[in-house]
């Protein structure tokens, strides 16, 4: 017995020695100290056995209650269990194995396994039954297993041989027996038959595409080409797949897409760029999309084809027809605010001028109305750069020998621009003449070299150049701005600071500028861009960073020059004889005030605030109407067609159109008719009598 025993024995008997001393009998039958020493024993070994009875009981019941949860665990565990003997026989199995074939456990004790293995694979798991008792090992076996009702799934089996039963309580046996878990793989099947379909549609895209695509594993060995990727990168699939890439493509090392692709790999972030490089025969520029995948990287190749060029330039057009349209929004907003502005300023003007003539010489006032009038007038100036921009500013265009021109404009030029900067003029030979108005070409020279000037803010060179240009179709297909034709070119180059494309792409636009507060208005590029489109030619831009910037100004050219063509003399201002003036303006303020300068310039005058009110004055007047002066734009009937009417009944009377801009009504793209006269409001009492002064003298 060993040591542990003996002790509890000894504490047994100790505990049966209290319970008998409490407990024995009073009248012993045999001699007293025989019998006392008898019940002793017999009472201790009784308590000592009731004892033992109750640890045994305790225990088995212990015992009994782990092999039941054994078996609920064993009966309904997520797979099967059962156990197979040498021959294949079922010994036993789980109630999850016999609910998978729809049997009751009992039908399936005794039963062949590979029983419930229909077709193909029954022979497979014969000859791999075998092979699971020759190795400990465990091994893994697919299988299609039949249910009861003929029906049928994949099953994955388990299996290990070992020797004894299943539970732990069963006896060991020397026969040994097959333990195997099965589980329903349906799922895991679907899941991967769809995944398997999915690649297939995959490769299926990917073989049919035409971008060249290939990926890599993280070692950079590619591990799939597809066919565009052979024709566009000159290798068979079977000569770069498992190989590293740049051992397959030596050509690219130290190329682009070595550097590019060594930024992405490092980011692990998607990156697309262009690239370039030689595949004997051919060299070809490259878009690349570059996108990391857990498993390795994606990379595809697009050759820059001519549907890729042919897209890029369809974005580009967008991008310029956009903008055009952009800015002819802006310059119709730009020209009808002008031509509002132009209205309040001539009353102001107009009201100016005749407060100057009653208010006395020495008066203090004269100098507040001097300084008004001065306001005014830089007012109007800003007007006129706006309707310059919106192409709505009347124009007298002249046929130009553009170097003489530009030659006299010179000595202006450089005044302007400071001694610092040297004005390099290259006019070219032969040029070709132009019909520009002068004052436009003034205004696109001058705008140009001040730009320049405070591009350079220093030292530096402004080139002035002319040439002949012939654009084809293709040429101007590049821009909807363009014409074909044959121009003549004004280029004004600088070495200033330059633009980037940000700053470019808003030059033109009224009111941008990069100057600062107080230094520039933002109009003279915005008039460049409108004297120019006024006169049907385009503008061409050229800048960078640092490099300077260039400005090409196309004019068409011209058949013939015109040398009959003459401006008009300014002469002092001359004062009326008496002559009957029909004044027609829909604003009351510029009827009143232009009617009363007129009448102190020595005219008659009869003011109409509407064409009816003019209709009916000039008929009860028609003998003495030497002069209609009429606004272009009114709400009944414009200028035009109050003019054609008294011209119908009168041949000779004259007329002179004023307005804040003209319409299409009195000019074609803004540019006057061929004997209309034309005063741009605002104007001066002084110069509304050189102009009255001058027609009237003329039908004399």
């Amino acid at each position: 017995m060993s040591k542990d025993r003996e002790e509890q024995q000894r504490e047994l008997r100790q505990r049966a020695e209290v319970i008998y001393s409490r407990s024995a009998p009073s009248a012993p039958l045999l001699p007293p100290s025989e019998a006392r020493a008898l019940a002793h024993n017999l009472s201790v070994h009784q308590i000592e056995l009731e004892i033992q009875n109750e640890e045994l009981r305790q225990a088995h019941q212990q015992v009994e209650q782990v092999r039941d949860g054994f078996a609920r665990l064993y009966h309904h565990a997520p797979v099967g269990y059962l156990a197979l003997n040498a021959s294949g026989i079922i010994q036993q199995c789980n109630q999850t194995f016999a609910a998978l074939i729809a049997h009751a456990g009992s039908e399936l004790t005794g039963q062949p396994f590979s029983h419930l293995i229909p077709g193909p694979d029954h022979e497979v798991f014969l000859g791999r039954f075998k092979a699971f008792f020759k190795s400990p090992e465990g091994k893994i076996l697919n299988v299609t297993l039949q249910r009861r009702d003929g029906g049928t799934f994949p099953a994955q089996l388990t299996g290990r041989v070992e020797t004894g039963g299943l539970f732990p309580h069963q006896q060991p046996s020397a026969e040994p027996c097959l333990l195997v878990i099965v589980a329903d793989i349906s799922v895991q099947r679907r899941l991967e038959d769809e995944r398997q379909q999915a690649h297939q549609r995959t490769y299926s895209i990917l073989e049919s595409i035409r971008d060249a695509f290939f990926s890599l594993d993280h070692q950079l060995a590619v591990t799939y080409f597809n066919s565009a990727a052979e024709s566009a990168l000159g290798r068979q699939r079977e000569d770069v797949l498992d190989r590293p890439f740049f051992e397959a493509f030596p050509e690219m090392r130290g190329s682009a897409f070595d550097t590019q692709f060594s930024r992405a790999l490092q980011e692990q972030a998607p990156l697309t760029f262009e690239t370039h490089f030689a595949i004997a025969p051919y060299a070809n520029w490259y878009e690349v999309r570059v996108h990391p995948f857990p498993r390795g990287i994606s990379v595809f190749f697009n050759i820059v084809t001519e549907r890729k060029c042919a897209e890029l330039e369809k974005a580009r057009l967008e991008n310029l027809l956009q903008q055009a349209q952009k800015m002819e929004s802006v310059g119709r907003l730009a020209g009808g605010v002008a031509h509002d502005f132009n209205n309040m300023l001539q009353a102001i003007l107009g009201n100016v001028s005749l407060a100057l003539e009653d208010t006395p010489a020495d008066s203090p006032l004269r100098n507040c109305l001097h300084e008004i009038g001065h306001c005014a007038q830089r007012s109007a100036d800003l007007t006129r750069q706006l309707l310059a921009f919106a192409r709505r500013q009347i124009i007298s265009p002249k046929v130009l020998d553009l170097n003489e021109t530009v030659a006299g404009l010179l000595k202006m030029l450089e005044r302007l621009i400071g001694e610092d900067i040297r004005l390099i003029w290259l006019p070219a030979s032969n040029l070709a003449p132009v019909k520009v108005d002068p004052v436009q070409l003034h205004q696109i020279l001058t705008n140009l070299c001040v730009n320049a000037r405070d591009a350079i803010g220093g030292i530096g060179r402004i080139t002035i150049a002319t040439g002949n240009a012939v654009f084809n179709e293709t040429y101007a297909a590049s821009d909807p701005t363009f014409v074909p034709g044959e121009y003549v070119c004004l280029t004004v180059k600088d070495t200033g600071r330059g633009m980037d494309p940000e700053t470019m792409a808003h030059i033109f636009e009224p009111f941008f500028t990069t100057k600062g507060i107080g230094e520039g208005t933002g109009l003279g590029l915005a008039t460049v861009y409108g004297a120019v489109k006024q006169n049907f030619g385009f503008i061409q831009v050229q800048s960078k960073p640092t490099h300077g910037t260039t400005f090409k100004i196309c004019l068409p050219r011209h058949g013939a020059p015109n040398p009959a063509a003459q401006t008009e003399p300014v002469a002092a201002p001359p004062r009326g004889r008496g002559e009957t003036v029909l004044l027609v303006e829909d604003s009351q303020a510029i009827l009143a005030s232009t009617r009363k300068n007129l009448e102190r310039l020595g005219y008659t005058v009869l003011g109409a605030n509407s064409p009816a009110e003019a209709i009916s004055l000039g008929g009860r007047h028609a003998a003495q109407l030497r002069l209609l002066i009429t606004d272009v734009v009114m709400p009944e009937q414009n200028g035009r067609e109050l003019a054609a009417y008294f011209q119908s009944l009168h041949p000779q009377l004259k007329c002179l159109f004023m307005s804040g801009y003209p319409a299409n009504v009195i000019a074609h793209h803004g540019v006057l008719d061929e004997g209309r006269h034309f005063i741009q409001k605002p104007f001066t009492t002084s110069e509304l009598a050189h102009k009255v002064r001058a027609i009237l003298d003329q039908s004399d």
